[in-house]
């Protein structure tokens, strides 16, 4: 089932702190608030306000919205807001997770009403949350819903055969058993079965705590340490003016800059954008003039979607921006 999230390009994504009910129309600004509080509250951004202006994935779920203003999907605000609040509860890597800390209430977000058998265009339209769609040559390709009953994810101790999101556990691949998370020292397959949630020649493995000794064999265990290039062990990463050796000691959307030694942010709208090509903002790099430059609105030439305030160049067709219909 897709959900309506919104991916920052840094990490991962984010959510709402407020306890109150989430209305459809402000879910995606939650979601943004949410991630960006977990950001500052760990370290890995300076402020809200430099978090809020971060160039976002293009995956606003329009499709959504407009599937529960038509009343095809029922949207529960509480449960929203308890799903997107478990973000802010720890540092932790593992923990944030989204697989391992994905709440039932996540489940429970969006309701459909459509049967099985009936047309869909989005999972969330359905009973069962499983709409089958065919691959087709139109914008807007329609399918059918696929199962009666909603889907309901497995405890530990129960089969994963027909579901493998287990709650508070993992599906293990050959018992298709939900099982509790192993901890340091088990045999492994995957860094996702460990409690640790790192998993190296197939034995989970701990993280390191800060302040202890890292490696590549080592990782830091919380969302905002590196493993440091002068003491190697894991400090807090470095944001704006923050002494630095190399980039790895600054936050994932800093550069260490070499005529200062210290932190800076990477190229926003403006700047010049030649170090990687890359502009954190809501710009891109022109290619041309290598600056970070406003993106483009519909009908304008473009060469890639990220030239593009819709998200969306329409390659090998116009070759101009253009914002995609709403499919329900």
């Amino acid at each position: 089932m897709r959900k309506l999230v919104l991916v920052l390009g840094l990490l991962g994504a984010c959510s709402d702190d407020s306890g109150g009910p989430i209305e459809i129309d402000d879910l995606q600004d939650a979601i943004i608030d949410a991630y960006c509080n977990l950001y500052v509250q760990c370290g890995v951004v300076e402020d809200l306000a430099t978090c809020r202006s971060l160039r976002l994935t293009d995956a606003n779920d329009n499709d959504i919205v407009a599937a529960v203003h038509a009343g095809k999907v029922v949207y529960n605000p509480d449960r929203a807001a308890e799903c997107i609040g478990r973000f802010q509860t720890t540092c932790d890597v593992a923990q944030q997770n989204e697989e391992r800390s994905l709440p039932v209430a996540c489940d429970e977000m969006f309701t459909g009403t459509i049967a099985e058998g009936g047309t869909c265009a989005l999972d969330e339209e359905c009973v069962s949350q499983n709409c089958d769609v065919p691959s087709c040559p139109d914008q807007c390709c329609m399918g059918a819903c696929v199962g009666a009953a909603p889907p309901v994810r497995p405890h530990a101790g129960e089969s994963c055969a027909d579901n493998s999101s287990c709650i508070d556990s993992f599906c293990d691949g050959t018992t298709r058993i939900c099982t509790a998370y192993l901890a340091d020292g088990a045999a492994c397959e995957r860094s996702e079965n460990c409690d640790s949630g790192f998993c190296l020649s197939n034995v989970c493995s701990p993280r390191a705590a800060p302040g202890q000794a890292c490696s590549m064999t080592a990782p830091c265990r919380d969302l905002g340490d590196t493993c440091s290039s002068t003491t190697m062990t894991c400090t807090p990463y470095g944001l704006t003016g923050d002494a630095c050796a190399a980039d790895n000691d600054c936050a994932p959307i800093y550069n260490c800059d070499a005529a200062t030694s210290t932190c800076v942010l990477g190229a926003r709208l403006g700047d010049p954008c030649g170090v990687g090509n890359i502009c954190i903002d809501r710009s891109y790099c022109e290619p041309t003039t290598m600056t970070c430059t406003a993106r483009k609105p519909d009908g304008q030439a473009c060469t890639a979607s990220a030239q593009c305030q819709s998200g969306r160049c329409d390659t090998g067709a116009t070759n101009l921006c253009v914002t995609d219909p709403i499919c329900i």
